[in-house]
């Protein structure tokens, strides 16, 4: 650009007046300014890019104290020259006060106030243009890691997965490393330091990790099929859906009582174990044998239990929202009072019709369903919608919510107009049950907590 001043009066429109400026007096350095040529001169120019422009220029002008502030610009290219990018800016000094607003490659830095204060303009309408050019848009910009950046960190962690395999460097000091999605099948990382790292979903099957420091790292989702972690340090390692089969883990290793208890019944089934009321959430079981298992009242939301053997298995009261049921056999299995909600089930899996049903019900709500005679006893059918359900006959005896505490187990389930007359319900709190026109003719009510009832109508 051309390094002239110019002594031209230029000015500001805003509501409340104009702003004029001698540009001469604030000649401002622009090398690394430039405006994309749009396809036609009707189009607006963009004179932030913000993609690319803050990449290569934010962390050379400005300081973490500092923002940036995007201006898009509306004309033709030929109408943002070099001398009103120099008066824009000016005018932009003046009306802030602020000497150190600057153009850093269309984009412009400042102090916070100065900044704050412009956008302040622009969206309480006093700042419309500026020389008179529309301003379309204005915004902050955060700095952002460049594409170059990106790539260069994606080649550096590329090297290092390469000396790792290889063992070139003979690095084990990897604190903190981000090894996430990585190949490190059958690698010897024995005694090295990995404290904090994230090997999210890194496969390190067959991999010897004795005496490895996994203390604080990020586990999840990672393959440990074959891996060797005797005398490893686990500690505190999320080791959230982390496939623990056939891995080596002995008394030397350290780890937390709930991810052995996994190991454990991965690997050696149920037998001899008591996991009733354990904390099995986010556990990877599946193709486990835990048939004729006590799990009562277990906390599995979010385990897979794809494939797993849970034939005659207790699971009454325990919590499988979101677990993966797929395949799995739950043939014969207890499960009442069962939290079911957002569980997948699919036509894999083995589950007496009874339950399958309770699933859609509490998935899918009763649309489409007639419940009339249908056994629903001891069903979790909390949050179910049974709005408009013919439920007359139905036996809802016991029935449950999924909050052991909850004075009112079906609060929440819509049953609005359902026909429950002689449906079974001894017994069965549904305090606050939203039961508008609900037809409970001749139905047995004993011991059955009916307080906070809206609507009821009993005919």
């Amino acid at each position: 650009m051309s390094k002239e001043a110019h002594s031209a009066q230029r000015s500001a429109k805003t509501k409340s007046g104009h702003y004029t400026a001698a540009i001469i007096e604030h000649y401002i350095q622009a090398e690394n300014v430039s405006v994309n040529q749009p396809q036609s001169t009707s189009e607006a120019v963009v004179v932030a890019d913000l993609e690319n422009s803050i990449k290569t220029t934010f962390t050379q002008h400005t300081d973490s104290a500092q923002k940036c502030l995007a201006f898009a610009i509306a004309g033709g290219i030929d109408q943002v020259d070099e001398t009103k990018l120099k008066a824009i800016v000016a005018l932009l000094q003046k009306m802030t006060d602020d000497s150190s607003i600057e153009i850093i490659t269309l984009i412009l830095g400042g102090s916070p106030a100065g900044l704050e204060k412009l956008k302040d303009l622009h969206e309480s309408g006093e700042l419309t243009e500026v020389l008179d050019t529309p301003i379309e848009d204005v915004h902050f910009v955060s700095p952002e890691t460049s594409e170059n950046d990106d790539e260069a960190a994606n080649k550096d962690k590329s090297r290092l997965i390469q000396e790792i395999i290889t063992q070139a460097a003979g690095k084990q000091d990897l604190r903190d490393a981000d090894l996430s999605v990585a190949n490190l099948s059958r690698t010897n990382l024995s005694s090295f330091n990995l404290v904090g790292a994230n090997l999210s979903h890194t496969n390190l099957s067959h991999a010897n990790l004795s005496g490895a420091i996994f203390n604080h790292a990020n586990l999840s989702g990672a393959d440990l099929r074959d891996a060797n972690l005797s005398g490893a340090n686990l500690s505190y390692a999320n080791l959230n859906c982390a496939n623990l089969h056939s891995a080596l883990i002995n008394q030397t290793t350290v780890i937390a009582e709930k991810w052995r208890l996994v190991w454990e019944l991965v690997n050696s089934g149920s037998k001899g174990h008591n996991p009733n009321g354990a904390d099995l959430s986010d556990a990877d079981l599946s193709d486990a044998e835990l048939s004729g298992a006590d799990l009562s009242d277990a906390e599995l939301s979010g385990a897979d239990l794809s494939g797993a053997d849970l034939s005659g298995a207790d699971l009454s009261g325990a919590d499988l929202s979101d677990a993966d049921l797929s395949r799995a056999n739950l043939k014969r299995t207890d499960l009442s009072r069962t939290n079911l909600h957002g569980a997948l089930i699919n036509q894999a899996t083995v589950i007496a019709e009874k339950w399958r049903l309770v699933w859609e019900l509490v998935n899918f709500g009763g649309k489409g369903h007639n419940l009339s005679h249908v056994d629903l006893s001891n069903a979790n059918l909390s949050g179910a919608n049974l709005s408009g359900v013919n439920l007359n006959l139905a036996d809802l005896s016991l029935a449950t919510s999924v909050t052991p505490t909850s004075v009112a187990p079906t609060s929440a389930a819509s049953i609005s107009a359902a026909q429950t007359s002689a449906a079974q319900t001894s017994a069965a709190p549904i305090s606050a049950a939203h039961t508008s026109a609900i037809q409970i003719s001749t139905a047995p009510f004993s011991a059955a907590q009916l307080s906070k009832m809206h609507d009821l109508q009993i005919v």
